[in-house]
């Protein structure tokens, strides 16, 4: 429970100085300047840089030792700052533009027997599906980019938005 505490306080400090550092190149304020003075002294004053190296490799021991799960979660949170999201779920509008999560070619354009008209976009290493739609603007072989309309998708019907990111199989 000690290790887990002071693990806390020193992520909270160093994103504390993270913070000063960035904020003090664009505001020069006594404020900031304080806060950067404040964190910075508590840091030296309750750990040394040997705590700090102990600490991350107990955590690099720990997350090569995850389960992989955890790991592929790890993983896939990084993957997903490639992919945006398919549609603007805070809109009001009933009818919404579907957009592609990222650049790629639509292996499919069409309709599908559970997912109605669908598209489906090969990406580098993985494959975005966008069913239920109620148009499709893109055809089978397009390169898209990111953030093009793709189709559209009927807010207030039946059947929900339909988006799915899995592994390319090729």
């Amino acid at each position: 429970m000690r290790l887990r505490k002071k693990l806390a306080v020193q992520a909270i400090t160093c994103v504390m100085i993270f913070t000063a550092i960035k904020a003090s190149g664009t505001l020069d304020s006594d404020i900031i300047k304080k806060a950067r003075m404040t964190a910075g002294k508590y840091f030296t004053e309750n750990y040394t840089i040997a705590d700090i190296l102990d600490t991350g490799n107990v955590i690099l021991d720990k997350i090569k030792d995850a389960p992989a799960s955890l790991t592929s979660a790890v993983v896939s949170v990084n993957e997903m700052r490639n992919f945006s999201a398919p549609i603007d779920e805070k809109a009001d509008n009933d009818i919404q533009s579907v957009h592609a999560a990222a650049g790629g070619i639509v292996a499919y354009a069409g309709i599908d027997k559970n997912l109605g008209m669908c598209i489906k976009i090969k990406h580098q290493s993985k494959v975005s599906v966008y069913g239920n739609l109620c148009t499709i603007t893109a055809v089978t072989g397009d390169r898209v980019g990111k953030g093009d309309v793709i189709g559209t998708f009927n807010n207030s019907g039946e059947k929900e938005f339909y988006y799915q990111l899995e592994d390319s199989v090729v």
